[in-house]
């Protein structure tokens, strides 16, 4: 029941321009986090007879042993480094650039080595969010300055987001 006011709170609102409309995306979130709300009891109810019938619950693997240690102050410094670049990336070099980058990056410290699959999954993901930005959610995305900016918009007229 407590998404019940985000959901009525997001069809308030209207839009004079075609498509879905700035209530879109919020509740598009809004039906998501229900639906993982749904799965979770579902799983807990499913556990709570596992245990009243006597079945035992698995265990993880890694729940046996120890477990994680503390996190390395290095990896979260990284870590917030990165999103401040990603962050400030994103208006000097556009944000599809930039999403590029990131995802490059981040599956590369990630463990994936292989560029045929870092590089396609990259670009998907950077142009596939980019179109739905634009041309589903109508929201303007930093294009980058310069030379930055030509490529980002040519590349948006290209998937004529444009």
């Amino acid at each position: 029941m407590g998404l019940l006011p985000l959901w009525t709170t997001a069809s308030q609102w209207s839009s004079t321009v075609g498509g879905p409309g700035p209530a879109f995306y919020p509740r598009l979130l809004i039906g998501l986090l229900a639906l993982c709300l749904v799965l979770r009891v579902a799983q807990e109810v499913k556990e709570m007879r596992q245990v009243a019938a006597g079945t035992p619950t698995p265990v993880p693997d890694d729940a046996e042993g120890e477990g994680e240690g503390p996190v390395d102050l290095r990896y979260a410094l990284f870590a917030l480094g990165l999103a401040a670049l990603y962050v400030w990336g994103t208006l000097w070099i556009g944000w599809v650039i930039a999403t590029f980058l990131a995802v490059v990056v981040f599956l590369v410290v990630a463990g994936k080595r292989n560029p045929l699959v870092i590089v396609p999954t990259a670009l998907v993901l950077s142009v596939g969010m980019a179109y739905v930005f634009i041309k589903v959610v109508y929201i303007a995305l930093p294009t980058g300055t310069g030379i930055f900016d030509t490529v980002t918009f040519g590349l948006l007229r290209l998937m004529g987001a444009a």
